[in-house]
């Protein structure tokens, strides 16, 4: 297992949501320029509370996640944390705002990499549990058991008998758009790496063939429409990458 507590997103500084006020405790936290909305910017959502009403958590994941996959480490966590709360913002669910995006940032608390994912996700919340994170908040206690209830609903595949709440809504797409929103060639092999065995790809071409398959099987899948349109802003940088990377790979 390894603890990562040097974070590198390795992405496009927007000086409109990371300021130098940041650069203390977030030197390599960067956010990407692509479009979270259908007018093409990001102008309409403020995403600097997300690091100013979230640092304690945020801190408290970068120095404690131990991950033994390459894909479900601190980069995803934040990264998903980054994206639900600018879901919340856009589409105005804010009652529980406090509950999902710290569901976000633990949705993937020292994920074992394993097949099963209610194993998984019980690891997290067993995990999470003993980590002394809700004990050293006094003030969070009150969210546990919605946090924990909004993780509950990251389960992949969505079981018939589980209901969504509009969190749960958020947060699976937040999860979902992840790989494509903040896709680069790095992300690509750490996909590969840890995911590849699980869908039967035993090489990089497969793996490439299947994940451009299944990135255009995505689109107008998710639950909210801007959830919709973030991905397409997103998916022909994800798609070009990886179709210039498997031309790359069969010309050899």
């Amino acid at each position: 297992m390894v603890i990562e507590k040097d974070l590198t997103l390795e992405l496009v500084v927007d000086p409109r949501v990371y300021t130098d006020a940041d650069s203390h405790r977030f030197p390599n936290l960067i956010v990407p320029r692509f479009a979270p909305d259908p007018s093409g910017s990001l102008d309409n959502v403020d995403t600097m509370p997300f690091f100013e009403r979230y640092s304690v958590p945020i801190d408290f994941v970068i120095k404690t996640n131990k991950t033994v996959g390459s894909y479900h480490n601190t980069h995803h966590l934040i990264g998903v944390a980054w994206l639900v709360y600018v879901l919340s913002e856009l589409n105005g669910v804010r009652e529980q705002q406090d509950a999902l995006v710290i569901a976000a940032l633990f949705h993937d608390y020292h994920h074992p990499a394993g097949y099963d994912d209610v194993v998984n996700i019980d690891t997290t919340l067993n995990a999470m549990a003993s980590s002394g994170f809700w004990d050293n908040n006094q003030h969070l206690p009150c969210l546990r058991t919605d946090a924990e209830s909004i993780i509950r609903q990251t389960q992949w595949p969505l079981p018939d008998n589980l209901q969504l709440t509009r969190e749960g809504e958020l947060l699976r797409d937040a999860d979902q758009l992840y790989a494509t929103y903040f896709f680069d060639l790095t992300l690509s092999e750490r996909l590969f790496s840890e995911l590849g065995p699980r869908f039967g790809c035993t090489s990089r071409s497969e793996w490439l063939a299947r994940n451009v398959e299944y990135a255009l099987s995505l689109r107008n899948s998710f639950y909210w429409p801007v959830s919709d349109s973030m991905f397409d802003a997103s998916l022909n940088k994800a798609i070009n990458l990886q179709v210039k990377q498997l031309a790359d790979l069969c010309a050899r």
